[in-house]
């Protein structure tokens, strides 16, 4: 009788596994067992908060993801206006850094602009624009630069060439 048993739970298992493995791969995944994102990613933060009035004049402005982003979309997916104004953008993990190369104008009022079009590492575009407003401070810099120190020294001697 164990037989019997054994050899009705083998049958089981002979018609159920590839009834398992068609479940399986008919759903959506990306082909490894893992789902595929299906996810729009979203801006979690962002440093000049929208609506700031005393922002940084020289940033670096920053945008914090929900996920990796598809790096390759930057800087052409970013407006900064009033402008144009040439910038340079890096990634610490999922937050895009930006960073103007001029001085931005003092007690001014700047929108960047992500564009919706952007994508995720899984092509997922983030679906609407996200509009940061700000006016940057009005503080002025009037102190001339002054020399702290020099490698190598003054009058130093026995200086080795480069």
């Amino acid at each position: 009788m164990e037989c019997a048993r054994f050899r009705a739970l083998c049958m089981m298992l002979i018609f159920a596994a590839p009834l398992f493995v068609y479940a399986c791969s008919s759903s959506s995944d990306s082909g490894d067992g893992a789902e595929q994102d299906t996810t729009a990613p979203t801006v979690l933060a962002t440093d000049p908060d929208s609506g700031a009035v005393t922002a940084s004049r020289t940033g670096p402005f920053w945008v914090l993801f929900s996920e990796a982003m598809d790096k390759d979309m930057f800087p052409d997916a970013l407006a900064i206006a009033p402008g144009p104004i040439d910038i340079n953008t890096s990634w610490s993990g999922d937050t895009l850094v930006i960073t103007p190369y001029v001085l931005l104008s003092a007690a001014t009022s700047y929108t960047i602009t992500v564009s919706g079009d952007c994508e995720d590492k899984h092509g997922n575009a983030m679906g609407d624009d996200c509009v940061i407003q700000f006016t940057t401070n009005s503080a002025v810099d009037n102190t001339p630069p002054e020399i702290v120190g020099t490698d190598p020294e003054d009058d130093e001697t026995n200086v080795a060439g480069s």
